[in-house]
């Protein structure tokens, strides 16, 4: 996906026809802020610059239709939470920048959001916080649906949870048709960090979401990582359906593909999940529960599903070889010489680490770098690699004991068959 549209349908309406509806027609920033302060039911009528101070409004119980335009340059949350009835709608926000000491931010909704957000984008942006962060909202008890966020996310000033989407998914959360393409970087010991949802609580639905950012943790590794959710709760019964992390997690003992944590009490199921990225653990990265079933989950990384998991798993699988192939690019078009590493799911940095007889080197690429190029650097070291039609590896030593190691090599190791002559 690109962060350039909406992920749902809609009919842009006209002024005559929004008026028609009962909307009050916004067009400018001034309007807009009396207009969500009167709770009243509006349609924006242009794309909107929002640069400046803006005054965030304490509870909004309107209605807010974008009708397809973007807000831009927001340096503080849209509204501060939202009751039940609450609708917004139709609504793409571009360049976030929300730098803040405290909890409770997102771009949309800073503290909860408790009605009905629908067919939102986040085109761009950075959001640095003390946690209970998402870039639609810092926390949830209502419904958030068709969403996509491209915004980068950092729990810089705390250890509370962040996510791509809701910081805090609380009780009665539904999350559903759901994407994050952006980087969530848990920096504070003892965070809950994921994809989606940062933490959950109480009934929480999940479905059909997507994660294809990198997830990041503390150096002390003290963290709950996870492509989809970081944590869980005490009390948690999670209902969570059609799933797919891609991001690679980083830095935490407690790191998944789906859930970094999983707590003891928690109940439900998790199906249809599916892990791709780097990760400790395909779907459960620790926390010993025992009621919740895993069913039609597969974790393609490596052959490690869950650790510490004492529930019932079904229908599991691995497959590190499509591992590689899903992740060189779209249709699971297999791996060649000309797949770059971003691709591949790399950052500028990425590091392989190659021992040869003993002797480790330690090598950064650029996202833009190709596969050839890294072939071409380790024939440099007497490793001679190729990429047969179907995406597989082969390494071929002559002479030589050698391993890979580190982020980009073991990933590359995945699956690829090993000769030493």
């Amino acid at each position: 996906r690109t962060g350039d549209q909406l992920i749902a349908e809609f009919t842009q309406l006209t002024q005559a026809e929004a008026e028609a509806q009962g909307y009050v027609w916004v067009t400018t920033k001034s309007d807009l802020q009396t207009a969500i302060n009167n709770n009243a039911k509006i349609c924006l009528g242009a794309d909107i610059d929002l640069t400046g101070s803006w005054a965030v409004t304490p509870e909004f119980s309107g209605e807010l239709n974008g009708n397809g335009y973007t807000l831009s340059n927001l340096n503080n949350s849209l509204i501060y939470s939202t009751t039940s009835n609450a609708i917004i709608k139709n609504l793409k926000i571009a360049n976030v920048t929300i730098t803040s000491t405290n909890s409770y931010t997102g771009a949309l909704i800073g503290s909860e959001n408790k009605g009905t957000i629908d067919n939102v984008t986040i085109l761009s942006g950075n959001i640095i916080t003390a946690g209970f962060t998402g870039s639609i909202a810092g926390s949830n008890s209502g419904l958030i649906s068709n969403i996509a966020n491209f915004a980068n996310i950092s729990g810089h000033y705390g250890s509370n949870p962040i996510g791509g989407i809701v910081g805090w998914a609380k009780i009665n959360s539904q999350i559903l048709n759901a994407y994050n393409a952006g980087h969530i970087n848990g920096e504070q010991s003892g965070c809950s960090a994921g994809g989606i949802v940062g933490q959950t609580s109480g009934t929480t639905t999940i479905e059909n979401v997507y994660n294809d950012g990198s997830i990041s943790g503390p150096m002390d590794n003290n963290a709950n990582l996870g492509g989809i959710i970081g944590g869980t709760l005490s009390g948690t019964t999670l209902k969570i359906t059609n799933v797919c992390n891609y991001g690679h997690i980083y830095q935490s003992n407690a790191s998944a593909g789906i859930i970094g944590y999983l707590h003891p009490s928690n109940l439900g199921t998790i199906s249809q999940a599916h892990n791709v990225g780097l990760a400790n653990a395909g779907i459960v990265g620790n926390g010993g529960a025992t009621d919740v079933q895993l069913i039609d989950v597969a974790n393609y990384y490596n052959n490690t599903l869950a650790n510490n998991f004492n529930g019932s798993i079904t229908e599991a699988s691995y497959s590190q070889q499509e591992a590689l192939n899903m992740l060189a690019g779209a249709d699971n078009t297999a791996l060649s010489s000309s797949t770059t590493l971003a691709q591949m799911g790399f950052q500028d940095g990425s590091s392989l680490q190659l021992t040869v007889d003993g002797t480790t080197h330690t090598i950064e690429f650029a996202s833009t770098d190709t596969l050839q190029k890294v072939i071409d650097t380790l024939q440099i070291y007497g490793v001679t690699t190729t990429v047969n039609g179907s995406g597989a590896l082969t390494f071929n030593s002559i002479g030589k004991t050698f391993s890979l190691a580190g982020e980009l090599g073991n990933y590359l190791a995945a699956g690829a068959n090993t000769t030493t002559t």
